[in-house]
This record gives structure tokens, sequence and C-alpha cells, in this order.
């Protein structure tokens, strides 16, 4: 039950900063939304069934399109957006903008990485339950929908929300749509290292599994306020389960430089850093470390 009370002292010792930073984030004004990444190795190819599908993450400030070929197992284009995107009119400002979208038929996989997350025991998951808590622990944010990943390995559901009418543009736009949340797929996977932490970091938000000798000790989402808060979180998290953060094996992925303020201020006090590697070859002027948590899925 360790993970559940990592959750439990998470929103009772954090609550008051994230409840700050959810209330910001919902009074704040609508921001453009303008691509800021185009890659494309070859010729968009008219859909043949089978041989590609698309891999979407959304967050509340980002949405990433990549093309995968399944024969060759690589990433053939890449596309992505900075802003608010929330609701319909926003998704015909990215589709707007897209080539990589036009292509409803194809089997796509929306992965979000949104923070509003609540892990949950399976034998005592509730939707309405959950639905309630989490905007309880989080403040409400709109019309929400609720989802819920079954993690198996931990007897555990990760319930999570996002914008209700995003999603339902989302399925209207494409024939087959799955959808998961990240930390459910990072869960299914076995860490790699005795000691383990994984962080998937964006302008807003930062997802965090801290795992040890396959035990996991924390799964949660945290705020990106600035590097110096950011590192006192993860040390304080590493204290409360009398971890050394200096020896666990850091896995980055997202939005970070190995040269940026970021990187500098977590290297100062944790030690094992290294970005994540993708699961296959992506085009040699993307950042893969950037896209490469989403490998996690299940192609």
């Amino acid at each position: 039950m360790q993970v559940f009370e990592a959750i439990l002292w998470q929103f009772l010792c954090l609550f008051p900063l994230s409840l700050q930073y959810t209330c910001c984030k919902n009074f704040r004004f609508a921001t453009m939304v303008a691509k800021s990444i185009d890659i494309q190795t070859v010729d968009l190819p008219p859909h043949q069934e089978g041989t590609r599908q698309l891999l979407l993450e959304w967050s509340p400030s980002h949405f990433h399109v990549l093309l995968i070929n399944n024969e060759q197992l690589r990433v053939e284009a890449i596309e992505s957006f900075q802003g608010l995107i929330a609701d319909a009119a926003d998704w015909q400002v990215v589709v707007g903008q897209s080539r990589l979208l036009s292509m409803k038929q194809m089997p796509a996989w929306l992965i979000s990485t949104g923070p509003r997350i609540l892990p949950i025991p399976e034998n005592l998951y509730d939707a309405a339950r959950s639905q309630q808590e989490i905007e309880l622990l989080m403040g409400e944010d709109g019309a929400q929908m609720l989802a819920a990943d079954i993690i198996s390995n931990y007897a555990m559901v990760l319930a999570w929300q996002m914008p209700e009418a995003l999603l339902q543009v989302l399925r209207q736009h494409f024939s087959m749509l799955t959808i998961r949340h990240l930390l459910g797929q990072l869960l299914l996977q076995l860490p790699t290292h005795a000691l383990q932490g994984e962080l998937v970091l964006a302008d807003e938000t930062v997802l965090l599994v801290l795992r040890s000798h396959d035990q996991l000790l924390y799964v949660g989402s945290l705020p990106m306020l600035s590097p110096d808060d950011l590192v006192y979180r993860l040390l304080n998290i590493c204290r409360q389960f009398e971890v050394d953060a200096q020896q666990v094996h850091w896995k980055l992925s997202g939005t970070i430089e190995e040269a940026s303020p970021l990187y500098i201020g977590l290297e100062r006090f944790l030690h094992h850093l290294t970005f994540l590697p993708p699961a296959f070859p992506f085009p040699a002027e993307a950042r893969s470390h950037y896209f490469s948590h989403l490998m996690s899925a299940p192609l």
C-alpha cells in the first residue's frame, strides 16, 4: 500500500502549492496555438491498412503528432503545436496548420500527459467517486472526461481527466482512436534499474514515476514552477521514502536540453541522469528525447 500512502502524502503535503498552480491556470488567457516543429522525411503516403499509424500526445500546453511506419519501425514525420488546446475551436486551429492530421483513416493512439490524475487501488475504484476526488484535489477545470487505465502489475487503476469537448472532436476526427495516459503506459513497463526514476518534462507539468526493486514508490504530476522548486520537490519525495536521490537512475524525456538551467539544476543533485532513448529511429534532425516516452504505447 506504500504507493497509495505516497499519493495521500503528495496531496496533503503539496496540495496548497498545487492548488494555487491549478487555480492560476484556470484563470489564464488562452494562448495562440502555433506549430513549433515540422519534420517530414517522406512524401505523405496514401493510407494503406496496417502500414502506418499516428501517435499523438496531448497536454494542456502542447500537442505532438508522429507518423509511425509499422513495417520499418521508424518515425517518418513529426509535427508539434504549442498553446492551449482544449476544445473544438482550438482543434480546428491545429488541423488548419497540419498535414499529418489530414490522414483521418489511419489508426491513431492518443497519449495524454495531462496532470489531472489519481491512482486508486483496483478493488476500490468507482468512476463517479474518482471524478469527484480529482476535482476536489485539483480543482474544477471546465467539463472534464474521466478515463481509467488498468495497471494490472500494481493492482491499480489510474483515473485521469482531459477536456470533454476536445475528446469528442478527436473521436469524430479519427476513424480509429485509442486513448491512454502516459503514466499508465510507463507503469506497465519493467524498470531497467533497481532504483529508477522517470521524469517527463513539459513547460507547465512534470510527470514522475519512482520505483525501487520493482516496488512502486511514487506516481504523480508536479507543477513546473522553476528548476529550484522542482529539485526541492524531487529531493523531498525521495527523503519521504528514505531513498538517496543521488543513487537513483533518472530517465529524462520531454522538452529539456542538456545546456538548460533545468538540466543543470537537476544535475547538481541527481547524479545519474540520462535521456530516455527512443525505441526506434527518429529523423536525424529531431530531438528524439522530446518524444521518446511516447514509445511506451503498445504500437
